[in-house]
């Protein structure tokens, strides 16, 4: 899951780890309380969005540029009924831990550089589908690399994305 009202890092970490995921052959749902927003329609996966977790069963929920519970909405509540383990990625300085497991890098310049790092740490590899989805939220995160907290090691993954698949003049 994300966070409410999803932007580009939020889509873009969310469907990163969940084609990464199904890459190496975990079934996964991706959900966020409004859904799709159709300028995010061109990202693999995007379809598969769900705005709820009505009926749905799952062993471990992960939760992307969420820098609190409360930012779940419905969807992170549903998840806690389910009292599953919830591992937290995110790149917020103001990120409150909730995680029971928090991969949280206030140095990243987004979630979705976060995600990348912690996919190459754990060995899943990074497909075209992928890198397509956490490209995405390192370009509109940092408003096409123009922040100040771009630094060369961000662009040097975005170069990796980019020779892995993710086409940056679709972005």
């Amino acid at each position: 899951i994300t966070h409410l009202s999803p932007d580009g890092d939020a889509f873009g970490s969310m469907l990163g780890t969940v084609n990464a995921l199904r890459g190496v052959g975990k079934t996964v749902i991706p959900c966020v309380d409004e859904g799709l927003a159709p300028r995010f329609a061109f990202l693999p996966g995007a379809a598969d969005i769900l705005p709820t977790l009505d009926g749905v069963s799952a062993d471990l929920a992960i939760a992307t540029d969420c820098s609190d519970e409360r930012r779940m909405g419905k969807a992170g509540e549903a998840i806690r009924a389910l009292g599953i383990p919830l591992i937290n990625i995110d790149h917020h300085r103001t990120n409150t831990a909730f995680g029971g497991v928090n991969i949280v890098n206030a140095e990243t310049v987004s979630a979705t550089e976060t995600v990348l790092d912690w996919l190459e740490d754990v060995g899943i590899p990074v497909d075209a589908a992928a890198a397509q989805c956490l490209l995405c939220g390192l370009v509109t995160d940092t408003h096409c690399f123009r922040t100040d907290n771009v630094t060369a090691g961000t662009l040097g993954k975005a170069q990796r994305l980019m020779a892995a698949g993710g086409n940056l003049s679709q972005i």
